[in-house]
């Protein structure tokens, strides 16, 4: 009988501590728990809390503390935007001399206008920038469209005016959600094409292509690529978060019949050595048929593309993982598809949030070699990440380019040989912005370039 009675109590025990667990769980509002708490004494429930419900009433606390995070972070966001927002709206037209030095340029800036007073979230700051007849046109990821009057630029006026478009009709992205919205533009002829991280289903995403008309007053955006298969932003594997929405590329260039772009591999892996997926690729897409091609693969997340059409070769930069930033060339008269490695061969490292498991290392184990495993070795890599992003030709020195980095907020000039191999890197150009786009204005003999910690567009002319 004494056995019998232990078993009792250590069964009431263990009903009453899931009963109490249970009670810990529910919300506060609910009735029951809230009855017996309020009839409960004070030194009992603390006694009871801190020692036999002391790891379901913990888990309580942080899960409390967590909400109450999230919940602080959110408003700290929308408070850090108004803040960006009112900057803007003080600032934009703010026209100065930068006192950068390098060889025989002249650099000034002016604050551009990125902010929007409709929607708080469509204060994004990133833009791209071409030339246009006698406008600049910059695009904001946002969606917002300026034309600036280009000649009134040279001479230290800011004359703009908004130009809208049916892409808030269309409601590609949430503006919430940081990383969506335009990824890049390109003028060819009379027309603009622009790339979009775009949902396709609910939490699902792609990088699509869209084209209008260049319009003063209302531009018409109609899609000329998306593809069927999109990336769910839910997917988890192995315990980690799969999906990357920073890792969309989105990078355009065009020549007279076709379109290049870049789509990043959103973090999917086996995707991106894969034919049947336009994850980690670049593209070729006819302008006339809208026939798609994959030019090459094992791409991360492309941030620049040159297209060289005196050698019919495109240079593409990308970002690495932790480190391991490249520059690629990629021979458009090979049938082949060519394979640059991504994400079994890279230079750079995984983040610290990916754990070293079975699945990682068998999909992506990030050899150091590439040529030993199949692929192409890039024109160059950086052990440490620069943020690279776009890349352009030097128009005054020749088998000279300028690579553009977010991350050092600098322009570098590296030098290559009549092969296309990589010499030197010969000088670094202290912008202090975060760099996202570089064009250049033949006519002028000026860079221009966007600066999006500001933001401002930024001109480099020789002087």
């Amino acid at each position: 009988m004494g056995k019998m009675k232990k078993y009792y109590i250590i069964l009431v025990l263990i009903i009453v501590y899931i009963f109490g667990a249970y009670l810990l769980s529910l919300d506060e509002t609910n009735k029951y728990s809230k009855f017996l708490k309020d009839n409960t004494p004070v030194k009992f429930k603390s006694f009871v809390k801190e020692t036999l419900f002391f790891i379901p009433h913990s888990k309580r606390e942080i899960k409390k503390l967590n909400l109450m995070t999230q919940e602080l972070s959110e408003n700290n966001r929308k408070l850090m935007l108004e803040r960006d927002k009112y900057k803007n709206l003080l600032d934009s037209g703010l026209t100065k001399r930068e006192n950068i030095i390098y060889k025989n340029y002249e650099f000034s800036s002016t604050v551009i206008p990125f902010n929007n007073i409709f929607d708080l979230f469509a204060n994004k700051k990133n833009g791209y920038i071409e030339i246009y007849k006698e406008h600049l046109i910059i695009f904001f990821a946002s969606g917002k469209i300026i034309f600036v009057n280009k000649s009134k630029f040279y001479k230290g006026e800011f004359d703009y005016f908004i130009v809208n478009s049916n892409l808030s009709q269309n409601k590609l992205f949430d503006q919430k959600i940081k990383w969506t919205g335009i990824k890049d533009i390109a003028v060819a002829d009379d027309d603009l094409f622009i790339s979009v991280t775009e949902e396709i289903t609910e939490n699902c995403y792609i990088t699509s292509i869209y084209k209008s008309k260049i319009s003063e007053t209302f531009m018409n955006f109609n899609k000329i690529f998306r593809p069927n298969e999109c990336f769910s932003a839910d997917k988890e594997i192995k315990a980690f978060k799969y999906f990357d929405g920073y890792q969309t590329g989105g990078r355009i260039v065009s020549n007279k019949n076709n379109l290049y772009v870049t789509v990043g591999d959103f973090n999917y892996w086996e995707e991106t050595q894969s034919n049947k997926s336009y994850a980690g690729k670049v593209l070729e897409i006819n302008k006339n048929t809208n026939e798609v091609k994959i030019i090459s693969k094992g791409h991360r997340n492309p941030q620049g593309l040159l297209f060289l059409n005196d050698q019919n070769l495109l240079i593409s930069t990308e970002h690495g993982p932790k480190g391991g930033d490249e520059i690629n060339v990629i021979k458009l008269s090979q049938e082949k598809i060519q394979n640059f490695g991504w994400p079994i061969s890279s230079y750079g490292e995984h983040y610290d949030v990916v754990p070293i498991n079975s699945y990682v290392s068998k999909v992506a184990p990030l050899h150091k070699s590439h040529k030993k495993y199949g692929f192409i070795e890039p024109l160059k890599y950086y052990e440490k990440s620069i943020g690279i992003s776009e890349i352009i030709k030097n128009h005054h020195h020749l088998n000279s380019f300028f690579v553009t980095s977010l991350k050092k907020k600098s322009i570098y000039e590296i030098v290559l040989d009549e092969n296309l191999n990589f010499k030197k890197t010969r000088n670094k150009i202290d912008i202090n912005e975060r760099i996202r786009d570089i064009i250049y204005d033949k006519k002028k003999k000026c860079y221009l370039i966007y600066g999006e910690s500001t933001p401002k567009l930024i001109s480099m002319c020789l002087t």
